[in-house]
């Protein structure tokens, strides 16, 4: 390919906390539809970007000849998203295999593991966004755990263990 640059085609993926304007906007299309754009994917992972050379759509994949070690996303929240933990790459590889011996389609609704990456990911985010990492102070946890526990006393069985956890400081052995 040289030294040429080329435009790249990248998904749009329509998750429920996304923009409906922003990514439409950074791109410059319309949302004649007004569904939420969420992620923008740049890159060789499960919906690669695909590259327009000479008239013919070629996925990146096939141009890059080899899978890129991570996956670029341009992010619109509009809403609160849900937590999000992504598998090392062993428990990817394992989670995988799992799900395909067990027969569940790739596109099932419910699978976990659509592929053995462990989806390194780099953000660009087109909105104001917090990204949290860790826990909460445990003096804090165990004050909302006790708070929790005189709301709904049917839990205390299942709650103290924790409580105990916290007040002996071995939170990292509950997790």
């Amino acid at each position: 390919m040289g030294t040429k640059l080329y435009k790249l085609y990248n998904p749009i993926k329509h998750y429920e906390w996304g923009s409906m304007k922003l990514i439409p906007q950074f791109v410059g299309m319309d949302n004649k539809d007004m569904r939420p754009c969420a992620e923008m994917w740049m890159g060789t992972h499960l919906s690669p970007s695909q590259v327009l050379i000479d008239g013919k759509m070629t996925s990146l994949t096939q141009i890059a000849g080899r899978e890129l070690p991570f996956l670029f996303k341009v992010l619109a929240v509009e809403k609160p998203l849900s937590i999000q933990a992504h598998p090392n790459k062993e428990q990817a590889r394992e989670g995988f295999d799992t799900e395909n011996k067990a027969g569940i389609p790739v596109e099932a609704p419910g699978r976990n593991y659509k592929d053995t990456n462990h989806k390194p990911e780099i953000i660009c985010a087109l909105s104001p966004f917090t990204m949290m990492a860790g826990f909460r102070d445990p003096g804090n946890i165990y004050l909302s755990l006790k708070a929790f526990v005189s709301a709904v006393p049917q839990l205390k069985d299942i709650i103290t263990p924790l409580m105990r956890a916290l007040e002996s400081d071995s939170l990292a052995i509950f997790f």
